[in-house]
Parts: structure tokens; C-alpha cells; sequence
């Protein structure tokens, strides 16, 4: 056993003696400094990590809040050149509301709106949350959706009228700025701060 102890290390001692010792140490100097860098990378990598991550769930959270808001009819889409109405869900109760008209405006379009009033109670102050732009377009991944949602222009309506029970109401809105090109997408969202229920009889 001892004898083939002094072989493999003779083998060794050859192996070293046979490869030149400048060539091995830029060799290894070489493959040291190719680790450093990769470690450098990886290390920027993993500090950048927690900052993403945490601008990824806040999209992600806004993104999912607002579409559950959608899909509870909160906020509806409203299409400027039909007169078909849709539900929407306030604060206070169950609309209808559909685009009549528009006219086109200096810097923008006036909005005839109708809402209706299915319910047994007199509604004022009301806030309408308009939003309009261009249509969100899922097949381009280059545009993440918050990033869509920023792009649209915004504003709130206050209408100075009461809402009336069983009845349509004109309500005219300016939506300023707006373009031809930035009519392709309209969300309305409908907030009620006052109401007065009404008796059987005066319904």
C-alpha cells in the first residue's frame, strides 16, 4: 500500500514540474477574475431584487383592484357613438346610463349622458369620474397595463341637480382635452353623496 502511496504522489510531482507555472497562474488568475465578475453581477442583481419586487405587487395589487371594481359594475365603459344603456353600481344604489349625443367643442366634446333612476328615492350630489383615451390593447405586452391606465385623461363632474325616481336625466359634461384618436375607450364611475327616499304614495 505504501508503494503505491509514492507512485501517485510522484505522479503528482510530475504532473505539476510538467506545466509551466507562469501559464497555470495567468490561468487561474484569469478563471478568478471571471468569478469576481459574475459574482459582482449576481450581487447587483439580488439588491435590485426587493425594489422590484415591491413595484411588481403595487401594479399588481392597483391592476387587480381595479378590475374587481369593473367587474362589480363600479366602473363601466360607455361608447360614444351607441345609445344602448348598461348598469352601473354606485354607492347608493343601482343606474342606468348611456351616451345620447356629443358635440364636438373647442378643445374637446360635450357629453349628453342619461342616467336613469330605477329606484324609489330622489338622488343629488352626484360626482361622475370620467376617464378616455385610447383602447388598452392586451396583445402589445410592451405596454403594461398601469402604464395604460396613467395615459388616460381624467376628470370629476359635480351635477348640481337631483337624479328623480323612474326617470332619465340629462346630465352635460365638457371632456376637455380630448381628440378624435382619444375616443376610443370611455369609463364612467358614479359617486352619490345625498338621497331622499320617497313614500309608496308620492312614487
Amino acid at each position: 500500500m505504501r508503494q503505491y502511496s509514492f507512485i501517485f504522489v510522484g505522479f503528482l510531482m510530475v504532473s505539476l514540474f510538467s506545466c509551466p507555472s507562469v501559464e497555470a497562474q495567468e490561468y487561474l488568475e484569469q478563471k478568478v477574475n471571471d468569478i469576481e465578475n459574475r459574482l459582482a453581477v449576481l450581487e447587483n442583481y439580488i439588491r435590485g431584487l426587493p425594489d422590484s419586487f415591491n413595484e411588481f405587487s403595487q401594479e399588481l395589487l392597483e391592476t387587480v383592484d381595479q378590475k374587481i371594481e369593473a367587474s362589480k359594475g363600479y366602473v363601466v365603459t360607455l361608447h360614444p357613438f351607441s345609445k344602448r344603456f348598461t348598469k352601473i353600481q354606485t354607492n347608493s344604489g343601482m343606474f342606468l346610463i348611456s351616451i345620447q349625443k356629443v358635440e364636438k367643442i373647442e378643445g374637446g366634446y360635450k357629453v349628453f349622458l342619461h342616467v336613469g333612476n330605477p329606484n324609489a328615492a330622489a338622488y343629488s350630489g352626484i360626482k361622475l369620474k370620467m376617464r378616455w383615451g385610447k383602447k388598452w390593447d392586451e396583445s402589445l405586452m410592451n405596454v403594461p397595463y398601469q402604464t395604460w391606465r396613467d395615459s388616460l385623461a381624467r376628470a370629476d363632474y359635480m351635477y348640481s341637480g337631483s337624479v328623480e325616481p323612474g326617470q332619465w336625466t340629462e346630465i352635460p359634461i365638457d371632456m376637455t382635452p380630448a381628440q378624435a384618436n382619444q375616443w376610443e375607450y370611455i369609463e364612467c364611475e358614479i359617486e352619490v353623496s345625498s338621497l331622499k327616499l320617497l313614500r309608496p304614495e308620492n312614487i
